[in-house]
């Protein structure tokens, strides 16, 4: 849940950072004598202030104004001190919303909630390009592009683990777990065709937690190049964690229909393929619970 209700505890917020610069104000005096400060209440203000870590309660009982919270209110405008309060609220409280701004302010807006478009035109940010704009949204594109690398590493390990577990309890041996060591070798985990045979074999994981209609994987070049070179003993886990955890495995063969191909020039490094291309049939998934034997690893279930 967003901690902002009303653009109107924001403006509250800079007032306040102003007054508690000169005086002291106990929160307890605050809340009853200024149930309305500005446009918004002492109750609505103490909530965002305490949830976005702007403001803090000393052991005396005053109110003070944090180090992030005199950052979030600094400005010689009204604009200029919104914008950095939006910027403190999107590092604080990574609302889902932000990933989306990478993908520019047109893409962005419509899908803002009300009060953050509100926001945002208020701030100046859906206006004219100027140079302090276009900072504050590159500086925001840069914060969710991080979230969202640290979100997409997190899946990736959740889906490797998953992978491990299936392996060990099909093979009777853990295998290796390379990702971890180096992400050049082409393939996360280093595992055997089954319990009487060590021949090797290596399993590239994907995870996703996209719902299934809409599911993608994405394989790089690097990773198709090492798979066309051992065809016969790689293999690919595709993990659909939403909304249970379920396996489906696919080969190099069945993989290369949906690969690109280098013409001219040209020179792919990346391919993108819906999760559905590979599993037309629910009867394909492999839940985590299997039987220790896999009559053959390079089956496509």
């Amino acid at each position: 849940m967003s901690a902002l209700e009303s653009i109107g505890t924001l403006y509250a917020i800079q007032d306040l950072a102003e007054d508690l610069k000169v005086r002291s104000i106990d929160i307890s005096q605050f809340i009853t004598g200024f149930k309305e400060y500005g446009v918004s209440t002492s109750n609505d203000i103490i909530e965002t202030g305490t949830r976005l870590s702007w403001l803090a309660v000393s052991p005396e009982n005053l109110l003070i104004l944090t180090t992030a919270g005199a950052r979030a209110c600094t400005g010689s405008t009204r604009s200029e001190k919104l914008r950095n309060q939006l910027a403190s609220l999107i590092a604080t409280e990574k609302p889902p919303w932000a990933a989306l701004l990478p993908k520019g302010r047109d893409e962005t807006y419509d899908f803002l909630p009300t009060v953050i478009q509100q926001c945002f035109r208020e701030a100046g940010i859906m206006d004219d390009l100027t140079d302090e704009v276009t900072a504050w949204w590159d500086k925001l594109a840069n914060i969710a592009r991080g979230d969202l690398d640290a979100k997409l590493l997190e899946i990736g390990r959740r889906g490797e683990r998953l992978s491990i577990a299936h392996e060990l309890s099909r093979t009777g041996k853990k295998p290796q777990w390379i990702a971890l060591d180096t992400n050049l070798a082409g393939y996360d985990l280093l595992s055997t065709m089954g319990p009487k045979d060590a021949t090797r074999l290596k399993i590239e994981v994907k995870a996703t937690t996209a719902s299934p209609d809409f599911a993608e994987i994405h394989i790089s070049e690097h990773e198709w190049s090492v798979a066309s070179l051992s065809p016969h003993d790689y293999l690919f886990h595709i993990w659909q964690l939403h909304p249970q955890p379920q396996l489906f495995t696919a080969t190099v063969k069945k993989i290369s229909s949906h690969i690109s191909s280098n013409r001219g020039s040209g020179h792919w490094e990346a391919v993108r393929m819906p999760l559905k291309a590979l599993t037309p049939s629910k009867r394909q998934a492999i839940h985590t619970a299997l039987p220790k034997r896999q009559s053959s690893p390079h089956s496509a279930r």
